[in-house]
């Protein structure tokens, strides 16, 4: 091979190391945003507390591990929807002197009562890390 053969070999090379950096770089870039977004955000995290909320009541499971002591569980859950377009959701207040989120979610919820009755409900829920372990729990329901 000669000299110049060699030379361009390298450039090559060296552009292929460097598209392959560039290419490794934004995957994981698009791999840490796909992951903060649908994981590690707080308002995430508060929504996956109310829904593992609604589901346990739906299937009689325990509820305390998702909520404060003073909320009363409904009855039963037949479906719930997040209201993904109103105008509240999601509302965050913050205190940074104590490090809490706080977040005000709505949903359509369709509950039963004792006698089985069916209600229709939209309810306010708002969700904190007030708490000494600092997770989501309900804090309150409107």
């Amino acid at each position: 091979m000669s000299s110049a053969q060699d030379s361009m070999m390298k450039r090559n090379r060296a552009k292929m190391l460097f598209l392959k950096s560039v290419v490794g770089v934004v995957v994981v870039a698009l791999l840490s945003l796909f992951v903060w977004y649908n994981f590690l955000n707080p308002e995430v995290k508060a929504k996956r507390v109310v829904n593992n909320y609604l589901k346990a009541i739906n299937k009689g499971q325990k509820t305390d591990e998702y909520k404060v002591p003073n909320i009363t569980d409904f009855y039963n859950v037949l479906e719930f929807n997040e209201i993904k377009d109103y105008k509240h959701l999601a509302v965050r207040t913050e205190s940074h002197e104590n490090n809490v989120d706080s977040y005000l979610l709505v949903y359509d919820v369709t509950i039963t009562d004792k006698v089985g009755i069916k209600y229709y409900r939209k309810v306010y829920f708002t969700v904190d890390n007030s708490g000494e372990d600092h997770k989501f729990r309900i804090s309150k329901m409107d």
